[in-house]
């Protein structure tokens, strides 16, 4: 299967002056990634959208292995290469070639799994697909899957323009990613200005969660200079639902649990963690404001 030459970019990167030059991220389509078989140096691998350089290096280098393939050969056949020194040297050759595949593999692998524009995130199919092997491992032991979003993240496009809503999303992402690793769960993009993340906790731990998640914003909004200044020094807020998987429920029913639990705190007045603990064989449901740190 011949490598096709047209282009496989999706996305447009963005030339951002400024403030957005340190945030450099991905404008995505409205359409999914497009995804293609690419034959090189007689292996098949998928590549994605936006991986162009890969591509074109596999090429380049599959190109070059079987040009040197060929001298080999033909210097063997003329005797001008012994057949030891012209197996070594097609071992060496074959061994780079497969080493530079592996690498491309992972990287694909990678782009295939994370959010094009969020890199430290997985997409919403490979987080549902790894939350659905958590479930289904977990034994017994809890398991809360929570889902944040941002405070009035349209009004932060409509005053600071998209490039700001963009930086002011990838920072509050970095944010999340680093708190749910603590917590020593993962998080992924579920679309738009919301993420969520899985955590090996009760869920009364969503509370713990969404006040380190605020500590970590803050400090964060402190250090980082770009992100102060493209938002005018005022940090936004977000509101999170939660809901601890129960014997029986699936992805799809934490997903909606958790939803309807976010509404809940923008209903609430947004700033908020709403969340159920069990109390006296009772179920109470919980409203906790993050930044003031109140029980409403």
């Amino acid at each position: 299967m011949a490598i096709s030459k047209k282009p496989l970019t999706a996305r447009v990167r963005v030339a951002a002056k400024g403030r957005g030059k340190k945030f450099g991220f991905v404008q995505t389509p409205l359409v999914a990634p497009i995804r293609r078989k690419v034959r090189a140096n007689g292996k098949e691998y998928l590549t994605i959208a936006g991986s162009d350089v890969l591509t074109r290096g596999a090429r380049r280098t599959a190109e070059a292995s079987a040009r040197m393939q060929r001298r080999l050969a033909d210097a063997f056949k003329k005797g001008r290469l012994s057949k030891e020194e012209y197996l070594r040297l097609r071992e060496k050759i074959e061994s780079k070639a497969n080493r530079l595949h592996d690498l491309i593999h992972r990287q694909t692998t990678r782009l295939a799994e994370r959010d094009p524009m969020l890199s430290m995130l997985y997409n919403k199919a490979k987080f549902f697909s790894v939350l659905g092997e958590w479930i289904k491992e977990r034994k017994g032991k809890p398991l809360t899957y929570i889902i944040l979003d941002v405070d009035f993240f349209k009004k932060i496009n409509d005053e600071h323009g998209h490039l700001a809503g963009d930086i002011a999303l990838k920072f509050f992402a970095q944010a999340v990613n680093k708190v749910s690793k603590q917590f020593k769960g993962f998080a992924g993009r579920y679309g738009g200005e919301e993420i969520t993340v899985a955590i090996p906790r009760d869920e009364r731990h969503a509370r713990t969660f969404a006040l380190m998640l605020n500590r970590e914003l803050v400090a964060s909004f402190q250090r980082e200079e770009v992100v102060r200044s493209t938002l005018k020094g005022k940090l936004f807020t977000f509101s999170a639902g939660a809901h601890q998987v129960k014997k029986g429920e699936d992805t799809r029913t934490l997903a909606e649990m958790a939803d309807k639990k976010l509404y809940q705190a923008k209903k609430a007045g947004r700033d908020m963690v709403v969340y159920s603990i069990d109390m006296a064989k009772s179920n109470v449901t919980l409203a906790h404001s993050i930044r003031q740190h109140r029980v409403v």
